[in-house]
């Protein structure tokens, strides 16, 4: 009975080294997958993110609006795909996969419902 006791303590402190040892190594730095890119060091004082709050024209830079009202325009549903980043030393907007397709939806929905707010909300609820 003493046995699978004493395996189990000295297997645990065999897992516990191995783990403190992998960790506090650098075998790994050397290896060309696992190297840390360069960056180039981006100044904190530089201030990034959207200077509008409403619509498909998302307009990233130095001065970000502090709160944005209520209202509702065409597009603020796709602008959840945009976000603004220091990117290479500038504030730039970023966007992920679905914001295009959302825009492109957005848009041919105005094309066809522009005179008519309530269809042109209907239809941009499908996007």
């Amino acid at each position: 009975m003493r046995l699978p006791y004493r395996f189990l303590i000295s297997a645990l402190l065999i897992v516990s080294a191995v783990f403190v040892t992998g960790c506090t190594s650098d075998w790994l730095a050397g290896l060309p997958f696992l190297s840390p890119v360069p960056t180039t060091p981006v100044p904190a004082n530089i201030t990034c993110g959207m200077e509008n709050c409403h619509g498909l024209a998302v307009r990233c830079g130095a001065q970000p609006v502090n709160f944005c009202t209520m209202e509702y325009a065409p597009g603020d549903r796709c602008r959840q795909y945009a976000s603004c980043h220091i990117v290479q030393g500038s504030c730039q907007l970023v966007t992920e996969g679905p914001f295009e397709r959302c825009k492109n939806c957005v848009e041919m929905c105005n094309n066809q419902y522009g005179n008519s707010p309530m269809a042109m909300m209907t239809c941009e609820q499908k996007c």
